[in-house]
């Protein structure tokens, strides 16, 4: 496929997860008769607005499977229904179809081999990790066990290498600004700058605790430097690298990993306080 002259090379693999990939591909789709291209056009506009996903071309593939230091993944869809009724008109025939398809966490590689998957949280940390996240939503809890929906705007990641005392070391600092989306929270007074400043806090705290989990997830479970860890060591000591190169995935599994978040929330949506308060 790569060699071939006549093949363009602008389209996304992905895994077919739980099913053949034959058989994703005759699910038939609204608006689009051809499956393939409902698949590529909801994969592209899913990474723009949700962090999730992430588009890998034949290029983006070859490149990490032959890299030092860096592993593939890839976005996984899965078939939500019959496979045999979604192969029919029937499966078109109605808005909310029977079967459909869905882009479902990213799968992780380790060389060329599918050892395992992230699930959706997970793979925002990926995509931050890897500065391809756009646009996206995640929230924080309220005292009374409700919810804060903050939508993430502006996104950027630096993953920085180095060697301590003769071992090496990664350090992230994540940059986040995002705007208030949803407010369920009672008696919070979000024109307080006090109140912003807590709320940045408690983002965070969340933040750094999901990479935190998902880094060494990674690392205990799959050993597989999908985040590009090594290429960083690379970067920073291109002669320590040579020295660790080869027994990489080793001395990917115990390597210390310091991560700092700044969040900052920019707006607070076309009102202040919720007038949710002032209906009680």
């Amino acid at each position: 496929m790569s060699r071939d002259t006549e093949t363009r090379n602008d389209y996304f693999i992905v895994v077919s997860k739980d099913a053949k990939a034959e058989d994703a591909l005759k699910i038939l789709t609204s608006l689009e008769k051809i499956p393939a291209v409902r698949l590529f056009s909801s994969l592209e506009t899913s990474e723009k607005q949700w962090a999730p996903t992430s588009t890998v071309t034949l290029g983006d593939l070859i490149t990490d499977l032959v890299a030092k230091g860096k592993n593939p993944v890839l976005t996984g869809v899965v078939i939500q229904g019959n496979i045999d009724v979604g192969e029919t008109p029937k499966n078109v025939e109605s808005v909310d179809s029977p079967t459909e398809l869905k882009y479902s966490g990213l799968a992780v590689f380790k060389d060329d081999k599918l050892i395992g998957w992230l699930n959706q949280e997970e793979s925002k940390v990926y995509n931050y990790l890897t500065n391809k996240v756009n646009k996206t939503v995640f929230y924080i809890n309220c005292p009374e066990e409700k919810r804060i929906s903050l939508e993430v705007f502006e996104a950027y990641s630096k993953v920085k290498g180095s060697m301590q005392e003769g071992k090496p070391a990664i350090s992230i600092n994540q940059y986040l600004e995002a705007d208030i989306g949803e407010v369920q929270c009672s008696n919070l007074e979000l024109t307080n700058p006090k109140t912003i400043a807590e709320l940045n806090q408690i983002a965070n705290q969340k933040v750094i605790k999901l990479f935190e989990t998902t880094i060494k997830k990674v690392q205990q479970e799959y050993k597989s430097d999908i985040f590009g860890f090594g290429e960083a060591i690379h970067r920073s000591n291109p002669q320590e690298w040579k020295k660790l190169s080869d027994n990489w995935d080793q001395t990917f599994v115990n390597l210390p990993v310091n991560v700092k978040v700044n969040m900052e929330i920019r707006q607070l949506g076309k009102v202040t306080n919720s007038f949710l308060e002032k209906m009680k």
